[in-house]
């Protein structure tokens, strides 16, 4: 979408964009989830931004619940 777009750009032109993972179903599944928080690690990425409605906002709080979780938080 544009919003996506707009957002990658500011990353970009800031040198802190790390990637866009947008592989999460309806209702955020679990697998999607570990896709995730895979996703992450490989990107060495330090911060999860979310753009949309009810299921990549709950992914990406799950997303970082298993960060914490991995990371012994």
């Amino acid at each position: 979408t544009n919003v996506v777009n707009n957002v990658e750009g500011i990353l970009k032109d800031n040198g802190a964009f790390g990637g866009t993972f947008s592989e999460i179903g309806q209702h955020a599944p679990v697998q999607g989830i570990l896709r995730g928080v895979e996703a992450f690690t490989t990107a060495g990425a330090d911060i999860v931004i979310s753009i949309g409605g009810g299921s990549p906002i709950d992914a990406a709080k799950a997303i970082v619940y298993f960060l914490h979780q991995k990371e012994g938080g």
